[in-house]
């Protein structure tokens, strides 16, 4: 159980954000329903008194148990006796674990968090609204950590004259409210849900949860180097992102063991302290199955694909539930791409004799750059999960096949089925380099991809390269007719690339020389 400070005559609504109890659906649950909260309010007047006893408040709290100290109020004046009450509450607070102390940023809209959230002992949160974008009360800059919903929070209210709603029966034991005030309590709430599992942890295993999972929402540039963590990127809208509580718990509580499971694989929790136990479970059991209280888990009937891993943690105020994706076995073929178009494994494609690319993206278990099986006689060049080839006017239909590997191996065959085109190609003829492969002569010229068409039709080829597979122009053709020839008897063996413009379009075609 977690014990929370909050400093305002709105502790009401504040406490609401954070502890409200469950009620199935019915008004509002808060972040941590199951916590304990005390409420300290000092005056929120301006003057040097009541800034004495904002610090004594903060001292009564760790002193007397309280985890979590949410401050949802800001001052103008730096006041000494505010900062050595924080000072104390990190260092000495939890029996020298530190209290988490939690500020909003300030709602004055401007580039510079207010005091004391600008402290750095302090966790400082602005708000954002339903979109992901700053709130535009929510002062932001540079000590900011992370931001939380702000705009149009419903929460807990008084009924009758004491709430923000009078008068208004049931109704009124509701309300809903705005500003940086109501985002703090909700990393309050996270921090309380981390610390229900295992109140051993740090201040600082805390925050680093917190901030290392924060979300890098909204359309912000965030960059490494900034704020107390310079490992994690940052934003001064944003701080280190939108809080998450799945995120901050699966951060504090790591599910170790392999991200790719071949075979076996076993799994535990780590920083799970004694007394707490832990139920696993699998998405796909007949896939990959985990023994419920070890954590052990067996690759079953040469399943390949991801699976989630679940384990509920129990011991503590509530049941908790963390989960990890993992890749059970060889990897799979995804995005496949006939020249850019999305197409199935077993969808066929009709496609003109000419010059075309293929696309593919491997994924699963640190899959490999795809592999190729092209049939012989088949034009092509292979690059990064890519292919260009011709598509021979001579094969009415062709299966290209593709696949990945990791360290399980090979993963299966996924064909394209290819087909010839006959109408609607917007050329009756073709590039053909022959011979293909050859030792002294390589010619380029225009053939005719049906009967009914005359050679003497033929479009004039622009221009013809040849590359080495550096890129570079090795060697210079020569007209003769219709056809552009080069001499490639001074050449070292190896491959290389032709490329041949013609009305316009570049037609690439790898040429082995012997």
């Amino acid at each position: 159980m977690m014990e929370l400070q909050s400093s305002e005559i709105r502790e009401w609504a504040l406490a609401g954000v954070v502890g409200a109890t469950r009620n199935n659906g019915i008004g509002i649950s808060g972040i941590a329903p199951d916590i304990q909260l005390m409420s300290i309010s000092t005056s929120l007047a301006n003057n040097v008194l009541s800034r004495h006893y904002r610090g004594v408040g903060i001292n009564w709290a760790w002193q007397n148990g309280a985890a979590i100290i949410n401050n949802s109020w800001g001052a103008s004046v730096n006041e000494p006796s505010i900062n050595n009450a924080i000072q104390n509450a990190v260092n000495q607070g939890r029996n020298g674990l530190g209290s988490i102390v939690i500020f909003s940023s300030g709602n004055g809209s401007s580039n510079s968090i207010e005091y004391p959230s600008n402290n750095p002992l302090t966790i400082s949160i602005g708000a954002i609204n339903r979109n992901a974008i700053r709130a535009n009360f929510s002062s932001f800059g540079t000590g900011l950590d992370v931001v939380a919903p702000g705009v149009s929070i419903t929460t807990t209210d008084r009924q009758g004259s004491f709430g923000y709603n009078t008068n208004l029966g049931d109704i009124g034991n509701f309300t809903t409210l705005e500003g940086t005030s109501y985002a703090a309590p909700q990393v309050a709430g996270i921090a309380a849900l981390i610390l229900s599992i295992n109140p051993n942890l740090t201040l600082q295993q805390v925050r680093n949860a917190i901030e290392s999972s924060a979300e890098k929402v909204g359309n912000y540039t965030y960059t490494l180097g900034s704020g107390e963590q310079p490992n994690l990127t940052w934003n001064d809208q944003m701080g280190y992102g939108r809080v998450s509580a799945i995120g901050a718990l699966q951060a504090a509580f790591p599910i170790n063991g392999p991200s790719l499971v071949c075979s076996t694989g076993s799994y535990s929790i780590q920083n799970l302290p004694a007394g707490r136990s832990v139920t696993w479970a699998s998405s796909n059991p007949s896939g990959f199955s985990i023994n419920p209280s070890s954590g052990h888990g067996t690759r079953l009937n040469n399943f390949s694909g991801p699976v989630t891993l679940t384990v509920t943690i129990s011991g503590g105020c509530t049941p908790s539930v963390l989960t990890r994706n993992i890749w059970i076995g060889t990897p799979h073929i995804t995005n496949m791409r006939v020249n850019n178009q999305p197409v199935f494994p077993s969808q066929s494609v009709s496609l003109c004799p000419r010059n075309h690319f293929l696309n593919v993206t491997p994924m699963g278990g640190n899959a490999g750059t795809a592999t190729w099986t092209v049939p012989s006689g088949v034009p092509h060049w292979i690059g990064n999960n890519t292919m260009d080839f011709n598509f021979p006017p001579s094969m009415t239909s062709i299966v290209i096949s593709t696949r990945a590997s990791n360290s399980c191996g090979q993963g299966a065959n996924y064909n394209f089925f290819l087909t010839r085109q006959n109408w609607n190609c917007p050329s009756s003829f073709a590039v053909s380099a022959y011979p293909n492969p050859t030792s002294e002569i390589l010619n380029i010229e225009m053939i005719p991809l049906s009967q009914d068409v005359s050679k003497d039709d033929a479009p004039i080829i622009e221009s013809a390269i040849l590359l080495n597979s550096d890129g570079k122009e090795v060697s210079k053709g020569y007209r003769e007719g219709s056809k552009i020839i080069f001499d490639v008897s001074i050449l070292k063996k190896g491959v290389y690339f032709i490329h041949v413009t013609v009305d316009g379009e570049l037609i690439r075609e790898q040429i082995l020389i012997e």
